[in-house]
């Protein structure tokens, strides 16, 4: 497999799982996936959605090119490809709230100093 295949291939595995979680229906565009998925997956927030936007644009590009699927136009870089596979990964393994948060709580009496509190 090329790496405009593999691209596409994780195009396709990201659009799948956001169908998947989302509940929506086949025929919903990737951009509209990604504008109801954001607000239902963290992951798809911010300068990801920004990312992922710019791949359905090099998709188009990709799978609309008169000689596709004998030719590719573009090759996606190796870096794009990376992040990719990390958000098809945080997508399938969302990182927890336990431990990443979790902290140690120490009880203190309201008699106490606040700079004994604050050690």
């Amino acid at each position: 497999m090329n790496t405009a295949e593999h691209f596409i291939y994780l195009y396709n595995s990201i659009s799948d799982l956001l169908l998947e979680r989302t509940g929506l229906l086949n025929c919903t565009s990737f951009y509209e996936l990604l504008e109801i998925a954001g607000n239902k997956i963290p992951i798809i927030r911010g300068d990801k959605k920004r990312l992922l936007q710019r791949v359905g644009d090099l998709r188009n590009l990709i799978v609309h090119f008169p000689e596709y699927p004998r030719k590719f136009i573009a090759d996606p870089r190796a870096e794009v490809i990376n992040q990719l596979e990390k958000i098809i990964d945080s997508i399938k393994s969302p990182m927890k709230v336990v431990p990443k948060f979790q902290r140690k709580i120490i009880p203190f009496n309201t008699n106490e100093h606040l700079a004994e509190v604050l050690k």
